[in-house]
């Protein structure tokens, strides 16, 4: 591939991506109470603990995870999340546009487009599941919510991680100044054509996204993070109508990569299991304290990486450099910042 002075674009382009960052755990690892797994948490018992008549006469439990911007089948981000479901009857899991022919899903393409082909994936599902649920990550919570507002129904739970509900701020920061420099806009989309190109039509259709229409008093809803993700910040996933959490990282990597690190937080796992299991939004077990340092990370990763992107985008055409500003390493700084200052005693005590 051609180097050119323009190349550090991939920085650039590598703040738009929506796209899973998992770790290489082995899913079996994450199936707890077994051999060599992580012991059972308060909220997740042994594998042996789900009654068979969850699964009830009309059929199993399905499952379907929606994966975000350019992912692939390949990727087996929610490996580690869905772990529980491998080999149990009372569960089938599917990994939306992948191994569910006739549905396509185009990562990069129109997120409305995708909307419609899951809105008729889970219909022809009517007749086989006891119960439909949605598991998605990044992106593919945009997905979701364009289906529930186009016509998804008989989504029995609805667990959106690391989501950009509202739109993504660096898609809003971004993608307008590819679209005025044709140039720029050439060599990223030659970077990135196999992977997490903001030039395509999923790149630009983040940089315009709404609010979405309230899902269904009959799905149960709940949207988690990790508050140390700079990728899709706070204010594209909050949202007061619907019950929102932010969580603090268990694990180094996702200090440094909270985006991709969603799909990894031992903690989350347990919450979507529960959620899944019970048909209806786990409890919030988190402390005080706990929530407080995480919504202090949280909003100071916000500020820190807004300003970081704006400031970049406003020098992208005319001093390529710049763009090296928005490398992983500028964002880790972000995020180191801020945990150390969140976890300050001082939080904690004003949080009483």
């Amino acid at each position: 591939m051609r180097f050119s002075a323009r190349a550090p674009a991939l920085a650039l382009a590598a703040a738009l991506l929506l796209a899973p960052l998992s770790s290489s755990a082995a899913a079996d690892e994450r199936v707890c109470g077994r051999p060599g797994s992580a012991p059972c948490t308060i909220l997740r018992p042994p594998a042996t603990a789900l009654p068979k008549e969850e699964s009830g006469p009309l059929g199993p439990q399905c499952v379907i995870a929606v994966g975000g911007f350019a992912s692939t089948n390949g990727d087996r981000a929610f490996d580690p999340l869905l772990a529980w479901s491998d080999g149990d009857p009372r569960f089938r899991a599917y990994h939306f546009g992948y191994d569910t022919p006739g549905f396509r899903y185009d990562s990069t393409g129109s997120i409305d487009e995708s909307a419609e082909a899951l809105a008729a994936f889970v219909a022809s599902l009517r007749d086989e599941c006891a119960d439909v649920h949605v598991v998605t990550h990044s992106m593919g919570g945009a997905v979701a919510d364009r289906a529930f507002a186009k016509d998804l129904a008989g989504v029995r739970t609805y667990v959106a991680l690391a989501g950009p509900h509202n739109g993504a701020t660096v898609a809003r920061i971004v993608v307008p100044h590819l679209a005025v420099d044709p140039l720029l806009a050439a060599e990223v989309h030659e970077i990135l054509r196999d992977g997490p190109d903001p030039t395509t039509r999923a790149g630009h259709d983040l940089a315009r996204m709404a609010p979405p229409h309230r899902t269904p008093r009959t799905t149960a809803t709940l949207r988690l993070r990790l508050a140390t993700d700079a990728f899709v910040l706070r204010r594209d996933t909050l949202d007061r109508r619907v019950d929102a959490r932010e969580y603090l990282p268990d694990a180094e990597w996702d200090q440094l990569e909270g985006h991709g690190g969603v799909l990894d937080n031992d903690e989350i796992h347990d919450v979507v299991w529960a959620t899944i299991v019970s048909r209806r939004p786990s409890p919030d077990l988190r402390s005080r304290d706990e929530r407080a340092v995480a919504d202090a990370v949280s909003k100071e990763i916000e500020r820190e990486a807004t300003a970081l992107y704006s400031g970049a985008a406003q020098t992208i055409a005319s001093d390529p450099g710049a763009r090296l500003a928005l490398g992983v390493g500028a964002l880790a700084a972000v995020v180191a910042r801020a945990v150390r200052a969140a976890t300050d005693e001082r939080v904690p005590r004003a949080a009483e």
